[in-house]
């Protein structure tokens, strides 16, 4: 009585379970809940003495081939897998099957679980898909605002940095002049003119090399990031500034090196505005896998994910713009920092 009581709870939690329930003996199907029936569109009469491999998607089959008896113990148990099966109307959906071995009228035999994932599967290919159009999307407007700071460096150089040139050596030749008539205000005057025209070419040329430096174009990102580098070191002496460039310029992709130089420009911005640091390090290596790029500093620090917190909130892209711009080259954008301690940015594409 036990017994008998025993295995009607055991059918009976059987036949009520939310995902399908099947026992494979000697290739066959011997036993299948309604759950296992509906997945798969058939009826549990259709199902019974049937083999169990018609019911997944052809080539995927070879899953079973573990799990055939004759090819298991009985102390062995098979992982779980997520793969496509196939109605009794032909369409294909996706399950997830856990399967073990056990011991079925005295004989092994393979208990089954089968769960139909294929919602969850579309939602994750959308999600995919979703990401991937994302993705597509930032990179493009990278490109396109690397491409417009790039004609606009251009117009300021070759348009108002020429005219501003030819206006400083009008003024020279113009000062030349007057000092053979001995006009003191004249002088004073183009003097003046001459010291505002010279700071509007300088100007010029900053926001010009700070949009994309020609010479990025011309003669490499390693050159550009020397120069960068000397420029920094005018601009805020109280920071010690170290480089170690350990690779050729051959060696970089020509796609990678607007980003690493972009990378090396806010970093170094960062620690400049930020980090109160007293001395700084640049290495830029190539190993055998990757191209590292690394900068550190000794400053305050501060807590990563609080920072990328805030600049989301505030709308700042700092930090977020040069997670984006490895990411999106095909490289990986990682942050150690802690407040009171030092902070160390890197950057890897693998080769």
């Amino acid at each position: 009585d036990a017994l008998r009581e025993s295995e009607s709870k055991y059918r009976m939690l059987m036949e009520s379970a939310p995902i399908g329930i099947y026992i494979q003996q000697d290739g066959k199907i011997v036993y299948a809940n309604n759950r296992f029936a509906d997945i798969f569109g058939y009826s549990r009469d259709e199902l019974i003495g049937s083999d169990l491999r018609r019911l997944f998607y052809p080539g995927e089959e070879r899953l079973l081939d573990a799990s055939t008896t004759g090819s298991v113990t009985d102390e062995q148990s098979l992982s779980s897998y997520t793969t496509r099966g196939v109605t009794k109307s032909g369409q294909c959906i996706w399950i997830k099957e856990n399967a073990n071995v056990t011991d079925f009228e005295s004989k092994p035999a393979l208990l089954g679980s089968v769960a139909d994932v294929t919602q969850e599967k579309l939602l994750e290919q959308t999600l995919r898909n979703s990401q991937q159009e994302q993705k597509h999307l930032s990179d493009q407007l990278l490109y396109t605002q690397e491409r417009e700071r790039k004609r606009l460096s251009v117009e300021l150089h070759d348009g108002i940095g020429q005219y501003l040139s030819a206006i400083k050596f009008s003024l020279e030749s113009l000062r030349g002049s007057a000092a053979v008539r001995s006009s003191e205000p004249v002088l004073r005057s183009v003097d003046s003119v001459s010291v505002w025209t010279e700071t509007a070419i300088s100007e010029v040329r900053k926001i010009t090399m700070d949009l994309r430096p020609a010479m990025l174009d011309d003669i490499g990102v390693i050159a550009t990031i020397t120069w960068f580098c000397r420029e920094f070191q005018a601009l805020y002496s109280t920071i010690g500034l170290e480089k170690q460039i350990d690779v050729r310029e051959d060696d970089i992709p020509k796609r990678l090196k607007i980003v690493i130089y972009r990378v090396v420009q806010e970093a170094l911005n960062n620690i400049a505005k930020h980090a109160r640091a007293t001395a700084a390090w640049i290495i830029l290596r190539r190993t055998v896998n990757s191209i590292d790029l690394i900068l550190e500093d000794n400053g305050i620090g501060f807590n990563p994910e609080e920072a990328l917190h805030t600049a989301c909130a505030r709308g700042s892209i700092g930090i977020i713009s040069l997670k984006e711009r490895t990411e999106l080259s095909g490289g990986y954008f990682v942050v150690r920092s802690r407040p009171g301690g030092s902070t160390s940015v890197r950057a890897i594409w693998p080769c």
